[in-house]
């Protein structure tokens, strides 16, 4: 059997040579192309209804047949559907939400590119349950409170080092700083620190390799996770307060708490979805293949009805794509949207996320706005 690499995200994190590959890319597609060749949609006939909806960029195309490879053992092997058989999403509705002016004043969110480090933007924002957007405005060692398009409040952040965030119970948030404080922080609805997890720890390499947070509040693993490539490991309990056995599973976990989900790279253009039997001991198998390179991957969801989200970059020298696949729970394919795609080079972490009824949000920077537009499907 063939060497498997694993991923949930393909990050940026310093000066390197994909971040300038990344760069001459951009340079390509902004000088080298036309305005309408960057905005044209591919209408082959067998491209879902879904794909050719997303009328921002590009499409990246139909899917192929997946050729014949092989498994571990005690995993079950199944396939995304062919183009033919795609097409259960019948709509997709695309509404922008909130648009914020980039800068340092009170309704603004901060957005920097020097010359010499990487460009940055939001890196990354959350979603409450009552309709609040957490937008983690590190440049400008904020987190920005949004409601109905209109800022309601600014949280003062202690340092610009943060990398995620998520909201907890309580009026609580987490925040991620793996590079300067190496550690988790919870913060009260004021900002004020109530709890730092440290992540030097054994069970993880080095603290750089906890990429993100999560927050699960029922199933058989609840508590605040931070998520290290295709493992997760429990940094506090329920009660938000610090784990003292920092568990590690081999997945992330799914909305109801009962299953683990990861993610295999299996080559520049296909990537396999793994779920797993709620004992852990059998694995599921979906394979999804796409027509560019795989660039970055954003995230992986799963929503209340069992199905499954992939939101993915694609890219090569002459097209780009930004989109999330969506399937089934028995692994069908029910189409993709095809999202946003940003001109500039600002590096944001966590640029997608999709609540558990399955609407999609993607935050972006278009020219001196940053933007949250929300995808529903139908």
């Amino acid at each position: 059997m063939k060497e498997k690499r694993t991923l949930y995200f393909l990050k940026i994190r310093k000066i390197s040579g994909p971040f300038i590959i990344f760069l001459l890319l951009r340079l390509v597609q902004l000088f080298g192309l036309k305005p309408d060749d960057q905005l044209k949609i591919n209408n082959e006939k067998d491209i879902p209804p879904a794909y050719l909806l997303g009328n921002f960029a590009e499409s990246s195309g139909k899917i192929l047949n997946p050729g014949r490879w092989a498994l571990p053992d005690k995993q079950e092997k199944r396939s995304a559907s062919a183009a033919s058989n795609i097409g259960s999403i019948k709509e997709i509705k695309v509404e922008e939400i909130l648009r914020a002016k980039v800068g340092s004043g009170p309704d603004e969110l901060g957005v920097i590119t020097p010359v010499e480090a990487n460009p940055e933007g939001p890196m990354s924002f959350a979603l409450s349950s009552t309709g609040e957007i957490y937008v983690l405005d590190q440049t400008n060692s904020r987190i920005q409170v949004f409601k109905d398009g209109h800022r309601i409040k600014s949280i003062q952040l202690p340092n610009k080092s943060f990398s995620d965030l998520e909201l907890l119970p309580g009026g609580l948030m987490a925040l991620l700083d793996s590079e300067v404080e190496k550690a988790v922080l919870i913060l009260d609805a004021k900002g004020s620190v109530v709890n730092s997890i440290s992540l030097v720890q054994k069970e993880i390499k080095e603290p750089g390799a906890v990429v993100g947070i999560y927050f699960k509040e029922k199933g058989s693993w609840p508590g605040l996770w931070g998520q290290m490539d295709n493992s997760s490991v429990l940094l506090a309990g329920s009660d938000i307060k610090p784990s003292s056995e920092f568990t590690v599973l081999p997945g992330l976990i799914s909305l109801n708490g009962q299953r683990l989900f990861k993610i295999e790279f299996e080559s520049e253009k296909q990537i396999s979805i793994l779920r797993s039997s709620e004992n852990l001991k059998n694995w599921t198998q979906f394979r999804i293949n796409f027509m560019l390179p795989l660039g970055q991957v954003y995230g992986l969801w799963e929503d209340y009805r069992g199905n499954i989200y992939l939101a993915i970059n694609l890219y090569d020298q002459e097209k780009e794509a930004n989109e999330v696949v969506v399937l089934n729970p028995e692994g069908k394919e029910l189409g993709r949207v095809a999202m946003f795609i940003p001109t500039s080079p600002n590096e944001i972490y966590y640029p997608v996320r999709i609540t558990p009824d399955g609407s999609i949000y993607q935050l972006a920077i278009e020219n001196n706005d940053v933007i949250i537009r929300r995808y529903r499907i139908f």
